[in-house]
């Protein structure tokens, strides 16, 4: 497998998407707002400008999806990292969606153990020590996730391939919901997928090609509608946000380097961005494990770590499977020397 850039959607990153978001859809769009304003734009603004198709889209879904008793525990309110990981599993594991059968539990367990695993926050227990009920409890412990999200992790990780397999019919049995919201988000859609193409052939856009650096040689990158402002990086597979350049377009290479002197010191002005940057001066760092440290939602860091690769004050080394953020020391003392030679 070689890298490469999906010009369509995910139908099983979307659809378990929809599945998460249109139970919970004036939650997520209260937190999506906040989130944006986070970031030091205005999200009541840019929800309306850019997010009215993804909330045509969640819409449509909610109509034609299938309802089921199964869908609370999978899907509860406090689910965020669990459902990830689920995602994650059954979209790196495409196989699994039709031929479940003939995996072990003891691999299925492993692989959502690997899914779960956050660097630092777990060194001291590496997965293959994970054997035993009480080393998973322990495992479970040191993540930075709700007690309701433990307890269905527990669940899982229980009775692996019994619960997986109900999670899959779950997606599966929605992938027609999906197609037909698809349907009614046609044509502002063909638009979005045009514009993510030209981006992803093009060589000037500097926030999706720090990103792409991330990537590993056997990845392939998909456009999301679903997860419309984030980068979402997997082992194997990857998904970037179709309005992820409509909030970091200021970011451009081809800008003038006045307005990407602004980027960087709007972005610095942010406090929570700020103390991202003097976290990773002590260390490179995951994700999770900065949120923890921070007090932030996955999501939230998602957002920030974007606008910071963006900027070029991050840079991202990706090793074993896990994404590594590191302080990009080279450009902060190239916009020192830039701010200095504006001012002074």
């Amino acid at each position: 497998m070689q890298f490469q850039i999906s010009r369509e959607l995910d139908p099983v990153f979307e659809t378990a998407g929809l599945l998460y978001i249109s139970s919970r859809y004036e939650d997520y769009k209260k937190n999506m707002i906040a989130e944006l304003t986070e970031l030091g734009t205005d999200g009541e603004q840019f929800y309306h400008k850019h997010l009215k198709v993804v909330e045509k889209y969640i819409q449509a879904f909610t109509r034609h999806r299938s309802a089921s008793d199964q869908a609370g525990f999978f899907f509860g309110v406090d689910s965020d990292p669990f459902v990830l990981a689920l995602i994650c599993l059954i979209c790196e594991n495409r196989d699994w969606m039709t031929s479940l059968d003939g995996v072990a539990d003891e691999y299925i367990r492993f692989e959502l153990l690997k899914a779960l695993h956050s660097g630092d926050l777990a060194r001291d227990l590496p997965l293959e020590q994970i054997r035993t009920l009480e080393d998973t409890v322990a495992f479970l412990k040191k993540l930075p996730i709700q007690e309701g999200s433990k307890w269905r992790l527990l669940s899982v990780l229980h009775q692996p391939k019994q619960q997986l397999r109900t999670f899959i019919d779950l997606v599966a049995g929605n992938l027609p919901a999906y197609h037909k919201a698809v349907k009614e988000v046609e044509k502002p859609l063909e638009k979005l997928l045009q514009q993510f193409a030209e981006l992803a052939s093009g060589q000037e856009d500097k926030s999706f090609f720090n990103i792409k650096k991330t990537f590993s040689q056997d990845s392939t990158v998909n456009p999301t509608l679903i997860m419309p402002v984030v980068a979402i990086i997997f082992e194997k597979m990857c998904y970037y946000g179709l309005f992820t350049d409509s909030l970091l377009k200021p970011g451009r290479l081809h800008a003038p380097s006045r307005e990407a002197l602004q980027l960087k010191l709007k972005a610095l002005s942010d406090k929570s961005k700020l103390q991202i940057l003097s976290s990773l001066k002590v260390s490179p760092k995951y994700n999770l494990e900065i949120a923890e440290q921070l007090g932030l939602t996955a999501a939230t860091m998602s957002h920030h770590m974007n606008v910071l690769l963006a900027c070029g004050l991050v840079s991202v080394d990706k090793r074993d499977g896990r994404v590594y953020y590191h302080l990009q020391q080279e450009n902060i003392r190239q916009f020192i020397s830039d701010l200095e030679h504006t001012l002074l």
